[in-house]
């Protein structure tokens, strides 16, 4: 698949180079459509895991974020090196958005590294005393914590939903916006609780922007 990828965006750059662009223009066409449809190809892919696996737990999402931070670190294409090259030329920042998200994965991955083998099997144990901890030792803000636990429990949440289709011989959906379709249409037990928990959170934000505006 990577070989159709290249060989899109090649296309692409070529149509631009035809139609006048410059080099450096037709380059950032090529490299974003090429990273178009790797984000399709590796999402298929994660959902076809998930419906493949018969649990789903922490180690699970560590595992998808230490393959992520590989990628970034050493899965750099030919045409994403000479865009890092024209960006170094012109004083652009691709190079800084790599970093970025290495460092975001990295953060992640520390945060679930300090999980207890209790809260990775009864993620109730991880309340906000718990999260503030984790927060604390880590120098974080604990809004980091709480981010990394949500998308947990929304993986989980698709987890059990392509796991579910796929087990009642149901068609499993191979894009993003299909499976969160899906979702809402025929929800499981998981998706409503994440639901509900992600609203709470919101709500809790809400009142804590305006119990500061009060005080003010």
């Amino acid at each position: 698949m990577s070989s159709k990828r290249t060989k899109v965006a090649s296309e692409k750059m070529n149509s631009q180079l035809a139609s006048g662009a410059g080099w450096r223009a037709a380059l950032e066409v090529g490299l974003v459509e090429q990273q178009r449809l790797k984000r399709q190809e590796m999402v298929s892919e994660q959902i076809e895991q998930l419906a493949e696996m018969q649990t789903y737990g922490f180690d699970d999402l560590s595992n998808l974020l230490k393959r992520s931070l590989h990628e970034l670190e050493n899965g750099i294409t030919q045409v994403q090196k000479a865009r890092l090259f024209a960006d170094k030329m012109s004083g652009g920042s691709m190079q800084d958005t790599i970093d970025t998200q290495k460092a975001t994965a990295q953060r992640k991955l520390s945060i679930l590294n300090e999980l207890t083998v209790h809260e990775k099997r009864q993620p109730k144990l991880l309340d906000l005393k718990a999260r503030r901890a984790i927060a604390t030792k880590l120098g974080i803000d604990v809004k980091a914590v709480h981010e990394i636990l949500f998308e947990y429990q929304l993986q989980r949440a698709q987890w059990s939903f392509v796991r579910r289709e796929r087990l009642r011989g149901r068609p499993v959906p191979k894009r993003s916006a299909d499976l969160e379709w899906m979702m809402k249409i025929r929800p499981t037990r998981e998706f409503i609780h994440v639901m509900k928990a992600y609203e709470a959170y919101r709500q809790g934000l809400t009142d804590e922007r305006n119990a500061k505006t009060t005080k003010r």
